[in-house]
């Protein structure tokens, strides 16, 4: 049980964090310390030791703090693995996204550092148009009647 909520934790941790790993400090904090894994003091400790290891410091929280609420290197790689899983699967959907749409005008050359960003753009603003030009017809349907 205490694995389930471990990885619950730090997954909610993963999709929420907003900011770099001190932003998400905080976040880690209150799931630790509601859920009695640690207390105030050792997170203090966590902290420490984060900050000198090389890393994030969001990882290397979240791998110490899943080793000792479990006591084992299993429990570290689960809480670093439901950390680092939902920003994983966004970049994956994004690949596979823009890998459909390579032949798009804003993906090759020298515009390729601004490829994303013009091109979600681009489709937002597409789809934008298509709606009010299909919610535009709707209207004009319905008023014939």
């Amino acid at each position: 049980m205490i694995y389930l909520q471990l990885f619950l934790s730090f997954l909610k941790i993963g999709l929420f964090g907003f900011g770099g790993g001190l932003a998400v400090l905080s976040l880690i904090q209150h799931e630790v310390e509601s859920h009695g894994w640690m207390t105030q003091e050792q997170f203090v400790d966590i902290v420490a030791v984060s900050q000198v290891t090389p890393g994030p410091i969001g990882i290397n929280c979240a791998t110490y703090a899943g080793y000792l609420a479990t006591g084992n290197a299993f429990g570290s790689a689960l809480a670093t693995f439901a950390l680092v899983l939902p920003s994983f699967i966004i970049m994956m959907l994004l690949i596979a996204f823009m890998s459909k749409k390579k032949d798009n005008k804003y993906n090759k050359g020298e515009n390729c550092v601004f490829s994303l960003p013009r091109f979600l753009c681009e489709c937002f603003f597409e789809k934008i148009i298509f709606f009010c030009f299909l919610l535009q017809n709707i209207l004009f349907y319905c008023m014939e009647f």
